[in-house]
């Protein structure tokens, strides 16, 4: 089963030909909707049970590169939390994304994994620069996308309740401005393939303090709430699109004092 019934967004994003990175590529649901687009695949997953299967479904089809690492800040080694009962939830900041605030609380660590550590910087060098990167690691994609020092055309990463509230989504976001400080912004909710803000739907983008601001919105009136932040980084958008995007790390600034939007609950930990 494919996520979606037809492109929507990500017709604007990356088409026949392009290169995806696929950070968190779990079992390669996404994987697999990306090659059906006809893109080339770079599948980034550390989880063992998870690469064996990555490995069983594309292990024979030259489109898709399978790395058996994590991404961060930068290259090493660090010990991911397993949950037994999910493939889906491992992290590196379980502590806090598993924690009382957290949809997932109570959730118990099974065992550890000591996985590889790479960056997106080396995988750039080893595989070119890609037209779209997924990056859905529970809680750990501030990090990941610091491993990136250059921009690239479109980047989508997952928010949720525990990284709004601790102010990590603002923190991806303030990486994306110093690489690229044009760059434009919108948001899905859960795994919609339509953007949530705007009157186009699959196209709009908007400066990062407005999207930011929407998702602490809808925050307060609904707290079960997740989905995926993505990041326009190309220089070729249209004048509409363009003047959304000139001065916007001026905007941010002027509406958050901190670089990205508002006052911050929390802090992102130091990375292991």
């Amino acid at each position: 089963m494919t996520p979606y019934e037809h492109p929507g967004i990500f017709a604007q994003m990356f088409g026949p030909g392009d290169l995806v990175f696929d950070v968190g590529a779990c079992e390669g649901k996404f994987t697999k909707w990306y090659l059906e687009r006809g893109a080339r695949v770079v599948a980034v997953e550390p989880e063992a049970r998870n690469v064996g299967t990555l490995w069983g479904r594309f292990g024979n089809d030259d489109r898709v590169t399978i790395v058996n690492k994590a991404l961060g800040r930068e290259a090493g080694f660090l010990d991911l939390a397993i949950c037994g009962a999910s493939r889906t939830i491992s992290s590196f900041v379980h502590e806090h994304f598993w924690g009382p605030e957290s949809p997932f609380a109570g959730t118990k660590v099974n065992w550890t994994q000591r996985v590889e550590v790479t960056t997106l910087d080396a995988l750039v060098a080893e595989h070119g620069c890609p037209q779209f990167v997924k990056v859905d690691v529970e809680g750990y994609e501030p990090w990941v996308l610091r491993g990136l020092s250059a921009p690239v055309p479109f980047v989508q990463f997952e928010f949720g309740y525990v990284t709004i509230r601790r102010g990590w989504a603002r923190q991806a976001v303030g990486h994306v401005l110093s690489l690229a400080p044009h760059a434009t912004f919108n948001y899905t909710v859960d795994e919609s393939n339509s953007f949530a803000l705007g009157e186009d739907r699959l196209r709009d983008w908007f400066p990062a303090w407005v999207v930011l601001r929407e998702m602490d919105e809808k925050l307060a009136a609904q707290p079960p709430f997740w989905g995926n932040v993505f990041a326009n980084m190309t220089e070729d958008c249209d004048e509409r699109r363009l003047a959304a995007g000139v001065g916007a790390v001026a905007d941010v600034q002027a509406h958050g004092g901190d670089g990205v939007y508002g006052p911050q609950p929390g802090r992102a930990p130091e990375v292991p």
